[in-house]
């Protein structure tokens, strides 16, 4: 894809919204992918806020004015895939990532 961009967050394994059984964060993993590629799919578009608010990561101004037109070739590696960096951290990249117009949040909800 043209213009797009990656984004790479770390997820802390052991916190109260993921569990240190790495068997079980790859099942999660899958799961969120295969139901954020449906939203998209449904929407026709997905923020990246959306993406972190299902995997529990802070919000950031990137995520609201970035994220994915659907596209009925995407896969769900197309919109991130992870990789297990330690027994206690999860590296999950977001890949394909353009400005999504029309789409921006006000200053404030930011605060």
């Amino acid at each position: 894809m043209n213009n797009t961009v990656e984004v790479t967050r770390l997820i802390r394994t052991g916190s109260r919204f993921w569990t240190y059984d790495m068997d079980e964060m790859d099942v999660e993993l899958r799961h969120a992918r295969k139901a954020l590629l449906l939203k998209a799919r449904v929407e026709g578009k997905l923020l990246l806020n959306k993406a972190y608010d299902w995997l529990n990561l802070e919000i950031s101004r990137e995520s609201l004015t970035t994220g994915w037109d659907f596209d009925i070739t995407m896969k769900g590696e197309d919109l991130f895939t992870w990789a297990f960096r330690s027994d206690h951290e999860v590296e999950v990249t977001f890949h394909n990532l353009k400005y999504i117009a029309n789409l921006y949040k006000k200053e404030e909800e930011l605060a």
